[in-house]
C-alpha cells in the first residue's frame, strides 16, 4: 500500500495571516486543498487550490481518509486544544499528522488581562449536549 499524503492542520492566530509562523504560511502555499470554516478560508483569498469549507465533520473524514492531494485543515487557535485535532487524531494514522499550532483565544485572554493561567481549569461546550 503506497503512503498516503499527510494531512497538515494548522491553527489561525488572532491576527489573521499575520499570525501564522512561516513554515505554516510555506505549507499552505504548497497545498493542493485547503479545508477549514468560511472565515478561516477567506483570510487566504489568493490561495490557487480547492476550498473546501468545513461543515460536517464526517464529510471532511471521508475525503482525507482517500485523498492523495496534499491538504491542509485549518483550525482556530491551537488544533489540539478543543479542536479539530481530537477528532481528526481519533480517526486518522498519526503518522499521517502534522500539527502547526497557533496561540489560542484563551491564551490571548489571558495575556490581555494580564493574569497567569497555569491554574486555570478548563471545559467545552462546543458541539457537546
Amino acid at each position: 500500500m503506497p503512503q498516503r499524503e499527510k494531512i497538515y492542520l494548522i491553527g489561525a492566530g488572532i491576527e489573521g495571516w499575520e499570525g501564522f509562523g512561516a513554515t505554516a504560511l510555506e505549507t499552505i502555499n504548497k497545498a493542493e486543498v485547503l479545508i477549514g470554516h468560511q472565515r478561516l478560508l477567506d483570510i487566504f483569498p489568493d490561495f490557487k487550490g480547492e476550498k473546501r469549507v468545513l461543515e460536517d465533520l464526517s464529510i471532511m473524514l471521508e475525503y482525507l481518509k482517500t485523498t492523495e492531494k496534499r491538504t491542509v485543515v485549518l483550525g482556530s487557535g491551537d488544533p489540539n486544544f478543543f479542536g479539530v485535532a481530537r477528532f481528526i487524531l481519533r480517526n486518522l494514522p498519526k503518522e499521517r499528522i502534522e500539527i502547526f499550532p497557533n496561540v489560542t483565544s484563551v491564551q490571548y485572554a489571558f495575556a490581555r488581562i494580564k493574569e497567569p493561567w497555569d491554574d486555570a481549569v478548563f471545559i467545552s461546550v462546543h458541539g457537546r449536549g
